[in-house]
């Protein structure tokens, strides 16, 4: 039996602008204009992913954090990733990502209970996010969407 190479996740850098707010990391997909929030554990293991860590690094490290069997750590690191990657959010890889940002910030402290991570979808701005700020707005500019011609 082989083992299987590492897997890696990229952020889709194409698609989305990222940042962390006070220990939340906002992810915003610029094409379809939805929002997405991750916090406490999820951010967390954003974290990892960010930092260059494969699956496997980040499960092993939630299962020794929180103290969590083997198969709960990997389901919750597994449905955070599946959420991500639906949303096009993160793109899977056999290479590893370059490093970008060292975001030990959101590491929790020593004795945080786990809760498992949500994935916050927001899509109620979508209309603003999506909107051309040169050609589809009115003579105040953006946020103010020009009126629809039939």
């Amino acid at each position: 039996m082989t083992a299987e190479p590492p897997c890696y996740l990229h952020i889709n850098r194409n698609l989305i602008a990222h940042d962390v707010i006070d220990g939340e990391v906002v992810l915003v997909n610029t094409v379809s204009g939805f929002y997405f929030s991750l916090r406490g554990t999820g951010a967390a293991m954003w974290a990892g992913i960010e930092g260059g860590r494969s699956i496997a690094q980040v499960t092993q490290w939630t299962q020794e954090q929180y103290g969590l069997a083997p198969a709960e750590a990997a389901a919750a690191v597994a449905g955070l990733v599946e959420a991500l990657v639906a949303d096009d959010l993160l793109l899977r890889s056999d290479q590893p990502p370059a490093i970008t940002a060292d975001r030990s910030a959101l590491l929790p402290a020593a004795g945080t209970p786990f809760t498992p991570p949500v994935v916050e979808r927001f899509t109620e701005m979508q209309d603003l996010l999506t909107l051309d700020p040169i050609h589809e707005v009115d003579d105040l500019g953006w946020p103010h969407p020009a009126a629809k011609t039939t």
